[in-house]
């Protein structure tokens, strides 16, 4: 079998991961916390000396972050994201006047940039917090490969020839890469149709609710601002701009919670509530089609309220 077809599919298969990798749809909470933890890692790697190495990596991260935040502030501006976006750019502004060549490997920089890292560290620790950086897995590089000992790599050469010769092999390897290509795909576009916003909504479990906001929404599921309380019940009525979804929260942390539809929304609801972004509670529709019970302002002196984490400090809106 002529070696260079396969080759030549598995060279295009690899280019279509790598263009499926690089899709701007992948950015978001991870890459928000991707950034702060490398920052953490590099404070912490500095402290003995307390002094930071690479100053122009960490600057440039720390101009990442703000970028990041901002985006994400623009489209969910709570006061505690203004708060934290607010700090991080300062400190970001004021590195940059007052560093203004910051030279790799010159300790005075490294001190100023580490004691500047030093007064924002809960800054750091609250993003950490609020965007669930714990879930995020950041792995250190790993030790470079040695190259091939000139006795192996006769007897590896030998092996790799002898498998690309056999067609069974390369077609079982097609079949798997066109299937992780399927897959990364489908994923792809499911992240795609997420849509950030602010939108009010009603959640009910058993005899007990919580008026919240959603942050970010896909046909699938939805991501919104949890009760301070944590529910044990799983499966929840969700009412949202005159709508009604029975969803299921697949996971939490101290602010937030993640929830899966039932059965996945049309892409008309979808709009339907970023449309409704920001919009004041009486503008929201949330009071069509709500429970009976509920009526505008209901819910604050309710005794089967469960307020929110950010309600409880003043951050609602």
């Amino acid at each position: 079998m002529n070696i260079q077809q396969p080759l030549k599919a598995f060279c295009g298969l690899l280019s279509c991961l790598g263009l499926l990798a690089a899709h701007p749809a992948m950015a978001g909470a991870n890459d928000i916390c991707k950034t702060t933890l490398a920052l953490k890692h590099t404070y912490q790697q500095a402290t003995p000396t307390r002094t930071i190495s690479n100053a122009p990596e960490t600057i440039s991260k720390l101009a990442t972050l703000t970028s990041q935040l901002g985006a994400v502030e623009t489209l969910n501006a709570t006061p505690t994201l203004q708060r934290i976006n607010h700090d991080i750019s300062g400190l970001t502004n004021t590195i940059k006047t007052e560093i203004t060549e910051p030279v790799q490997g010159n300790s005075a920089v490294g001190a100023r940039l580490y004691q500047h890292l030093s007064h924002h560290m809960q800054t750091l620790d609250q993003v950490t917090r609020i965007f669930g950086c714990a879930d995020v897995a950041t792995l250190p590089p790993g030790p470079t490969r040695s190259a091939t000992s000139a006795a192996t790599k006769p007897r590896l050469v030998t092996a790799v020839k002898s498998a690309m010769s056999n067609s069974v092999f390369w077609l079982a390897i097609i079949v798997a890469l066109m299937g992780l290509v399927t897959g990364i795909f489908f994923k792809c576009r499911r992240r795609e149709a997420r849509k950030m916003c602010r939108t009010s909504m009603l959640i009910v479990y058993g005899d007990q609710c919580t008026v919240t906001h959603i942050v970010d929404m896909a046909q699938g599921g939805m991501k919104i601002e949890a009760s301070e309380k944590v529910i044990e019940q799983k499966w929840a009525d969700l009412y949202f701009c005159g709508h009604k979804v029975r969803g299921k929260m697949v996971w939490r942390n101290a602010c937030y919670a993640g929830i899966k539809f039932k059965s996945r929304v049309s892409r008309e609801t979808l709009e339907d509530v970023i449309r409704k972004s920001n919009k004041p509670l009486d503008q929201s529709g949330l009071e069509t089609n709500a429970t009976p019970c509920f009526s505008l302002g209901c819910h604050t002196n309710c005794p089967r309220h469960l307020p929110t984490t950010f309600s409880n400090k003043g951050d609602a809106g």
